[in-house]
């Protein structure tokens, strides 16, 4: 007998989590979340420190490649996506960062009306728990967890000293509208554990009687049907269940919240998309969208390591960590020390030029040295820091394509990172702007020789050849289910697919270009938003608070005391 719920949600990531969660508030909605991946009881998700083998454990992460990228040396570039509840949140590093207000300015000048800055920031607000406290940016009483990290290194310390120290400016808050400066990042980490969208949204509703959750449960095509008036409707998903293929039917509306590479697959493996690459994959066409799987944006990376000749930054050699058993223990029975940590503490938002109005690369700190999506174990067990330069805004374009029109097949994805030259450029200066802070008075001391690139890459044609050979990026794809107003776009302002009835996308792949940071916030304040569209709630307005809860103070004025003692060893 087919099953029918009101809503299916495709995908238990951040996206769908939020819908999950939200959807099912209403005891009248029947709503049933679709996880191709498992449930996320693991320690090894719950710990902070547990990035390093998340990174690549396939039982969370599906680990995919791109094809061969002509701009980074042919290369084939690793994509590690979460995979089970809470998707990226699970695995990703957890700081919580909203973007620049000029971010969503230019979602709006591309047509996506009401989903500028002062429309989403009530959803940040709705959305998070900041342990500082409220304001008129911030908000109590969400479930997701916001904090500061409880035991910072001594090295990211060193680190921010050293770029105060060549004229980077202090900030407390990279969420509050004023990003450009360094500090500390916060986190979606509660009592020394990860805070993923599951644990925020999930945890607590999950025996709801109106909420079904199947994991280990993977959408292999959404099926339609035409009605009197000869429009398209999503109907039903094929799924592959518990080793056998089973159909589930939505009342109401079928959710696609597989992420940046997966929501375009799905939607081309079940006829949505370019009707040419449909054809060569012998896929019939439901609807002609050739914009399905374009526009693909990603967060291109370049990471500079040097070695400490001091043993006090994270290695991770055996014998290092042999000798850190007592950090075990202290995380065990306290959820404190290094295992609580994101291990990228510290970092910020600069510009590449002063004539800039807003910062377009992003750094990111972290007292150990790192290489190869912390793939490289035999650097990382030697002593030193890295920091990585991420391009904020790109303007190299990729695409996800189909390999095949099997469904367990990967997609085919090609970055195209570094295609366009003026990427390549800021990245260069990028390069130029860590040496400096690595140069700074606060690093000399210990300071050894550069690992990346090297002493010998000096001039620019150089260091772009070194960026175009290890490049990697931050793990933010976005945009290939493109949301405008033009008829090009893949879903309208109420992220309804276009020429289809009942079926919307909310996921990173309907930004129509990147936010300044990590995603993960934002694509849960969509989310948010996304819930009240679709169950045509009135949508939340910004009202400012007046004043801000004491906590929220004191914290503001232990950071700007650190600010002092910073300068003071200027």
């Amino acid at each position: 007998m087919m099953q029918t719920f009101d809503y299916l949600i495709i995908g238990g990531g951040s996206a769908g989590c939020v819908l999950a969660n939200r959807l099912s508030e209403n005891p009248e909605n029947k709503v049933c979340l679709l996880e191709a991946g498992s449930v996320d009881s693991s320690q090894v998700v719950d710990t902070p420190m547990g990035i390093a083998a998340l990174i690549q454990w396939s039982k969370f992460n599906w680990m995919f490649d791109t094809t061969e990228q002509p701009a980074q040396q042919g290369r084939k570039i690793y994509c590690p996506r979460g995979k089970g509840l809470g998707g990226g949140s699970s695995i990703n590093a957890m700081l919580y960062v909203r973007g620049q207000p000029n971010d969503y300015l230019r979602w709006q000048n591309m047509g996506c009306d009401g989903w500028g800055w002062n429309d989403l920031l009530p959803y940040f607000i709705k959305s998070q728990h900041q342990e500082r406290g409220a304001n008129q940016y911030h908000g109590v009483n969400g479930p997701l967890n916001v904090s500061d990290i409880q035991d910072l290194h001594p090295v990211s310390e060193r680190l921010l000293t050293a770029a105060l120290q060549v004229g980077h400016k202090w900030n407390n808050d990279f969420n509050d509208g004023i990003q450009e400066g360094v500090g500390y990042f916060q986190t979606t980490i509660k009592k020394g554990r990860r805070h993923s969208a599951a644990r925020a949204y999930l945890d607590s509703i999950k025996d709801r009687d109106n909420l079904t959750i199947l994991t280990d449960c993977q959408v292999e095509k959404i099926n339609f049907s035409k009605n009197n008036g000869d429009e398209t409707s999503a109907e039903s998903v094929l799924v592959n269940y518990q080793h056998s293929k089973q159909t589930i039917k939505a009342a109401k509306e079928i959710i696609l919240s597989a992420g940046s590479f997966q929501s375009p697959q799905l939607l081309m493996l079940s006829g949505i998309g370019d009707k040419q690459h449909l054809a060569e994959q012998k896929i019939d066409t439901i609807q002609h969208l050739p914009a399905v799987g374009q526009n693909l944006q990603e967060h291109v990376d370049i990471v500079l390591a040097q070695r400490r000749q001091k043993t006090d930054t994270l290695s991770y050699s055996p014998l290092v960590l042999f000798k850190q058993a007592h950090q075990l223990f202290n995380y065990l029975f306290r959820q404190r020390g290094i295992l609580s940590s994101p291990v990228t503490e510290a970092g910020g938002f600069i510009k590449s030029a002063p004539e800039f109005n807003q910062p377009d690369l992003q750094l990111l700190c972290t007292p150990s040295l790192f290489d190869d999506h912390g793939r490289n174990w035999k650097l990382m067990a030697g002593w030193g820091y890295s920091a990585h330069c991420t391009l904020l805004q790109p303007k190299s374009r990729g695409s996800v394509r189909l390999k095949n029109n099997n469904p367990q097949s990967a997609p085919l994805i090609d970055l195209n990172m570094l295609s366009a030259d003026e990427d390549i450029k800021k990245l260069v200066i990028g390069v130029k702007k860590i040496r400096e802070i690595f140069s700074a008075p606060a690093l000399k001391k210990y300071r050894g020789e550069e690992v990346f690139p090297g002493a010998r890459c000096q001039t620019d044609q150089q260091i772009e050849a070194f960026i175009r050979s290890k490049s990697n990026h931050t793990y933010h794809p976005v945009g290939t289910c493109r949301m405008g107003s033009d008829a090009d776009s893949v879903v309208d302002t109420q992220l309804r697919v276009r020429g289809i009835q009942k079926l919307r996308v909310v996921d990173a792949s309907v930004m129509p270009c990147l936010i300044s940071g990590n995603t993960n916030a934002p694509v849960i304040a969509m989310a948010e938003r996304a819930a009240d569209l679709i169950q045509q709630k009135p949508l939340r307005q910004l009202h400012p608070t007046q004043q801000s809860h004491a906590d929220y103070q004191q914290s503001a004025a232990r950071q700007a005391q650190l600010e002092i003692a910073f300068s003071a060893e200027v």
